[in-house]
């Protein structure tokens, strides 16, 4: 079943690289911070099916601890991790 999840937060720079490296379908919103003059990801969407999906995720998720994102499939909230 083809489904769209999106995370949102910070740090999502790892993830992005993560999901690009294991060929997955996403798109990406940046957040521009003035301050410094950079752009930075603030959400990333993922296309495909849904079992696959979860798959790449619980995989890159058990190797992270601490992140502050939240994951939402189908517009429901699945799960958010925040920081230690």
């Amino acid at each position: 079943m083809k489904t769209e999840v999106s995370i949102a937060g910070k740090g999502l720079e790892e993830l992005y690289r993560f999901l690009e490296d294991k060929g997955m379908e996403l798109d990406v919103k940046y957040h521009f911070n003035h301050w410094f003059l950079s752009a930075e990801i603030s959400a990333v969407k993922l296309f495909g099916e849904r079992k696959e999906i979860m798959a790449v995720l619980l995989d890159y998720y058990e190797l992270q601890k601490g992140k502050d994102v939240e994951v939402t499939i189908n517009n429901e909230v699945l799960f958010k991790c925040d920081p230690l």
